[in-house]
């Protein structure tokens, strides 16, 4: 059983939703609550979703 398929059992057996992404997923520019992707530079670190 691989790390992926234990996460998505436990994510299954509570209310959380399991994401499977690639190395390169914006995940610092991702709202986690709606999923908006804000195109932000390099210097900023965190944004307030609009």
């Amino acid at each position: 059983m691989s790390l992926e398929d234990s996460l998505d059992i436990s994510a299954n057996d509570t209310v959380l939703k399991l994401w499977v992404v690639d190395r390169f997923f914006p995940s610092s520019k991702t709202c986690s609550y709606c999923g908006h992707v804000q195109d932000m530079p390099l210097h900023l670190r965190t944004y307030d979703c609009p």
